[in-house]
């Protein structure tokens, strides 16, 4: 795939999650929720993974950027970002939610919808510290921000 199908930006504070709007609410029924059980991948400190949730963990009141994107299938390869991770979450609503981790709501955000229920994603995240390259979604002005660009397509 050479284009996401659909995107996303968001401007986040301090450490956030990411994940499904259902379970976000409390709404999962049958579905075991991973919110706030998440577990750091060895070597990856700056993000904590659980079954259908992921949790950024950035400084207090640090800027971050995230770009959602939404594939039909593996995205093609991008450029190398200082660090990456790759698995797979269970979403089941089909619908995914930024919460900041101090005082956020699920409903602070729009969700991004993934157009399809009770599905395994592969995920692919990418981050970059405190850089002043901005990209084109990013005002010029942005600099010692954390960029995050995460990837979904089916399993």
């Amino acid at each position: 795939m050479d284009e996401p199908v659909a995107s996303a930006l968001h401007q986040m504070t301090g450490p956030f999650y990411l994940l499904d709007k259902e379970v976000a609410e409390g709404r999962h029924g049958e579905v075991s929720s991973s919110w706030g059980q998440e577990v750091s991948p060895p070597g990856q400190e700056w993000l904590a993974v659980g079954a259908n949730s992921l949790l950024f963990q950035v400084w207090p009141k640090k800027t971050s950027y995230v770009r959602l994107d939404l594939w039909g299938g593996p995205p093609v390869a991008a450029d190398p970002w200082e660090l990456s991770w790759d698995g797979r979450l269970f979403l089941p609503s089909g619908l995914v939610v930024l919460v900041e981790f101090e005082n956020g709501e699920p409903d602070d955000y729009a969700p991004f919808d993934l157009r399809a229920r009770d599905a395994h994603w592969r995920t692919r995240v990418h981050a970059k510290f405190g850089k002043y390259d901005h990209g084109p979604d990013v005002p010029a002005e942005t600099y010692d921000v954390d960029f995050y660009r995460v990837w979904l397509w089916p399993e």
